[in-house]
Parts: structure tokens; C-alpha cells; sequence
């Protein structure tokens, strides 16, 4: 999954560096994650990619 997760932050991140809306590129991140894991729904998908390109919630 190391290759998977590094081409995830790598959209991500590309993405916002290039002033795209963050909305944006992590619609396209969670595209490039069921590319790799075409089984997982789309909300798995979605706490999956957050989790990876916005690390853990701190309280």
C-alpha cells in the first residue's frame, strides 16, 4: 500500500500547490485511491484519503 498511499498524497498535494480548491484535489486523491482498491466504497475511500493527507485529529 506504500505506493498507493505516496501517489495519493502526491495528487493531493500537487494539486493544492497549484491553487486548486482543496474540495478539488481531494476528489481527485479518493480517484487515484479506488483506482488502486476498486472494492472500497466511496466512504471508506474518503476517511481513508483525509486520514493520509491530514494526518489525525488532535484534540
Amino acid at each position: 500500500m506504500p505506493a498507493c498511499r505516496d501517489a495519493v498524497q502526491r495528487c493531493y498535494t500537487g494539486l493544492c500547490q497549484c491553487g486548486q480548491p482543496e474540495r478539488h484535489a481531494l476528489e481527485a486523491a479518493v480517484t487515484v485511491y479506488r483506482f488502486h482498491h476498486p472494492d472500497s466504497s466511496l466512504a471508506q475511500a474518503e476517511a481513508i484519503v483525509s486520514h493520509w493527507v491530514a494526518g489525525p485529529v488532535r484534540h
